[in-house]
């Protein structure tokens, strides 16, 4: 199920939407399935793009961590399965380099290529993206070289994350007003556990507010 924040975050079209939220309330979850969603329903694509999509990113901190995530999370929870992973649109097939995750080639014709903050730099250029997801807070020098990426496709960013770099830039992002405030377009989301008491057809989800309390207890400082 959705909780109402997800379904904000899994339908709007912004060009760019930023996710700051607490962790473990799926986060990660609704931005893989959105992706998978873009990159296999061909109903949405007129709407999103002057043209068909070929390229989406997805970024995580590491690539080891991009790995752990596609085979625990990606391949038992949300790719297409059963007859669906050979159907003529979403069908998909699997590349590994090095034993790491390298891309999701789905026969509707779009490829998810996998990559970290860890990279040099210079192995986030030279590519052509509709879509970038980013996974967790992104490094602010590494801003400029992806949105690049997405400028002649007029793309998308989108980034889930919980705030734990410190940075000002994102900070200013997504709670900055008037003229220090970054990316005024942008679907802003600011979500913590209290949030996700129930879904959005109003049934109660498994955090409860005692549940949360036990984790505001275990907590090692007000700011955590």
């Amino acid at each position: 199920k959705f909780y109402p924040w997800a379904r904000k975050f899994f339908f709007f079209f912004n060009k760019m939407t930023l996710l700051c939220a607490a962790n473990q309330i799926s986060k990660s979850s609704t931005q893989i399935r959105k992706c998978i969603d873009w990159a296999t329903n061909q109903k949405k694509w007129p709407t999103l793009w002057r043209r068909r999509p070929f390229q989406f990113w997805y970024l995580y901190p590491t690539k080891e961590v991009a790995t752990i995530e596609f085979q625990k999370k990606w391949l038992t929870e949300f790719m297409p399965r059963g007859e669906f992973e050979h159907d003529k649109i979403y069908g998909w097939k699997v590349e590994y380099r090095a034993r790491e995750i390298f891309a999701v080639h789905f026969n509707s014709g779009v490829t998810v290529y996998f990559k970290a903050y860890s990279q040099d730099v210079q192995h986030l250029q030279t590519g052509t993206c509709d879509a970038i997801f980013c996974d967790e807070e992104l490094p602010e020098d590494l801003y400029d070289e992806l949105n690049l990426r997405t400028a002649a496709t007029d793309g998308y960013f989108h980034m889930v994350f919980t705030a734990t770099l410190g940075q000002q830039f994102w900070a200013d992002a997504i709670e900055g007003k008037g003229f220090v405030e970054k990316f005024p377009d942008a679907l802003k989301l600011q979500v913590s556990m209290f949030d996700c008491l129930k879904y959005e057809d109003g049934s109660p989800s498994h955090w409860t507010a005692e549940r949360i309390q036990k984790i505001v207890n275990s907590c090692r400082s007000q700011n955590e």
